[in-house]
């Protein structure tokens, strides 16, 4: 039986057993951690007995060596299997002989066990049965992270709407990675795209203004392949950033340029590219059209009858409204055919009503109602005008 644990290429994180060098990432919220891992399995059956276990994540000590359970224990400091976390790794099946997991929790109270600038590291834990059909811990170690407060730091979440960059986002629409790197968001600029007209009088109308929100980034030192990840992570079809000076969806503007060094064979340097941020839409047309919305409602089956005979005589009105339900319905009665019309007593109803009329004697052989409906737009609804006779 072999099973394998495979780290995507591009990923931030990587896991082996014994601990791999690797790069040290800085963490500063309990939510700064979103990734994914891959089991691959040499036969279906061993990939659906996989798909069956549990698998789990514990925060552990920067040196930790593990080699069974007691080791694993002793090297624990938070365990998120346990109470009140009860986390574990989602499991997808991505293929016959390969499983998707994801941890989308973060590292939860982490600050409340890891001083500032200490370094951590997390295990990803499941079981087999050995030969004694004892249950033992197969355990997989990260690489460094370090608690930080650094204001230069930026959170990066990360998605595509199709598996890309050697990722899986198919198996549920609420996967994403999510890391925190050392790179500056500088404050934002607001570069637009004008079109100016100047009349004979020398009056400049605006034709066209269309604004955007643009920040520019300076990276710490990393080699190149910190940066390809980095390049790599703005460049999905979904990215959001948190930094000092701009929080929200981004879109890579232009190269992304690494400053190496001329004639210096240095291993890091600092790149630098600018964002967009998304969604931002702000623009004038000058096409002097206002837009206005009507009322979808349509009122139908007007339904009047005698409530009471009176006098004064009551009627009771009902209708359907279809297309929604108004803020409420005006009211109109006419005892003349239409020429005048009259608001009776009534005032707040939606889809029936009572009201009525002091005729003095009078008592025309046909009536008319007029409801219009009313609702929160600029245009109230189409009146419709039904007709009855007492």
């Amino acid at each position: 039986m072999a099973i394998t644990l495979i780290n995507p290429r591009l990923s931030f994180l990587k896991f082996a057993n014994p601990k791999p060098e690797w790069y040290s990432l800085p963490v500063k919220e309990a939510n700064d951690l979103a990734f994914q891992v891959l089991i691959q399995t040499d036969t279906v059956e061993e990939a659906n007995d996989f798909m069956t276990k549990d698998v789990f994540l514990r925060l552990i000590d920067k040196d930790a060596v593990i080699t069974d359970q007691a080791s694993l224990d002793a090297n624990t400091i938070i365990d998120y299997a346990l109470i009140p976390y009860s986390h574990e790794f989602e499991l997808f099946r991505v293929d016959e002989n390969k499983i998707l997991l994801y941890w989308s929790h973060g590292v939860p109270a982490f600050d409340t066990e890891i001083d500032l600038e200490e370094c951590f590291r997390i295990a990803l834990i499941y079981y087999v049965e050995n030969e004694d059909e004892e249950q033992v811990p197969v355990t997989y170690i990260s690489n460094l992270f370090h608690r930080t407060d650094n204001v230069f730091s930026t959170f990066i979440e990360y998605a595509c709407n199709e598996d890309a960059f050697g990722f899986y986002y198919c198996p549920d629409a609420d996967i994403v990675n999510r890391v925190r790197v050392y790179m500056h968001i500088s404050k934002p600029q607001f570069p637009d795209d004008e079109s100016v007209y100047v009349k004979s009088n020398g009056v400049r109308k605006v034709l066209k203004s269309v604004n955007r929100k643009q920040v520019e980034v300076v990276t710490n030192l990393f080699d190149a392949n910190f940066h390809e990840f980095l390049k790599m992570a703005i460049g999905h079809d979904i990215v959001s950033v948190k930094g000092k000076w701009y929080e929200g969806g981004i879109v890579k503007d232009g190269n992304f340029q690494i400053d190496w060094p001329n004639f210096i064979d240095f291993e890091a340097a600092p790149a630098a590219f600018k964002l967009l941020a998304t969604p931002y839409n702000f623009r004038n047309s000058n096409c002097e059209a206002c837009k206005t919305f009507g009322c979808d409602i349509v009122i139908s089956e007007i339904v009047m009858e005698v409530s009471e005979p009176g006098p004064p005589v009551v009627y009771h009105a009902t209708w359907a409204n279809s297309g929604g339900l108004p803020v409420s319905v005006d009211i109109q009665i006419s005892l003349d055919g239409g020429d005048t019309w009259i608001n009776p007593s009534n005032g707040g109803q939606t889809d029936e009503t009572n009201w009525y009329y002091d005729m003095e004697g009078e008592a025309p052989v046909a009536h008319k109602i007029k409801l219009t409906p009313i609702c929160n737009t600029l245009i109230d609804g189409e009146s419709v005008i039904g007709e009855f006779i007492i």
